[in-house]
């Protein structure tokens, strides 16, 4: 992992941990949506800062902070298995036919679905704090964008923090720094 990479993820703790980030103090009426964006080269390190750091000491010493932490990756496939679409879904992937696959994602996997997923877990955790990675494994089976356009009305003012693997401008998101999303610009950096 790069060194600012770390730097930034020690001053994530940081500010994640401050108690005007839960109260979303200093945000307006703006929905506390942050991203943490990294290179994706980044990606393995990070996700290990994040389960194995960032996580247990939040759990640990902030007993105030109910941490819903969740990988989109894992849920995707969690939700694509219970719903019987999971062998269909890894044979068109093994079959080599892109256009095939895509359009099957898009037939089973709609954001507001992801969403409700999401806010249940939310609510059955009484979670005053959500983490969202793994996105970057996920990134053509559904549109981050609209993904959280939709999570912004549904959560009200639960602070959320999603970790990207490529970059994240006032404009939009660019995973990995080559495929560019729909334009997203609600959230704030949490690491400029």
């Amino acid at each position: 992992m790069s060194d600012k990479t770390l730097t930034r993820l020690n001053k994530a703790l940081k500010i994640i941990t401050d108690p005007a980030f839960l109260s979303s103090e200093g945000l307006g009426n703006e929905t506390p949506f942050h991203i943490f964006d990294y290179p994706a080269q980044d990606e393995i390190q990070v996700r290990e800062f994040v389960g194995n750091k960032l996580v247990s000491k939040i759990t640990k010493n902030h007993t105030e902070i109910q941490l819903l932490q969740i990988n989109l990756f894992k849920m995707i496939t969690d939700y694509l298995k219970a719903e019987g679409y999971y062998d269909g879904v890894i044979d068109l992937q093994e079959s080599g036919d892109e256009e095939a696959l895509m359009e099957a994602f898009e037939g089973v996997l709609h954001s507001d679905t992801i969403a409700d997923l999401i806010v249940d877990q939310q609510k059955d955790q009484a979670s005053n704090l959500i983490f969202i990675s793994g996105v970057g494994s996920c990134w053509n089976m559904i549109r981050l964008q609209s993904l959280l356009s939709i999570l912004q009305s549904k959560l009200g003012n639960i602070p959320l923090v999603l970790f990207f693997p490529g970059t994240y401008t006032e404009t939009g998101l660019m995973m990995f720094d080559e495929f560019e999303e729909d334009r997203y610009y609600r959230a704030f950096k949490l690491v400029p």
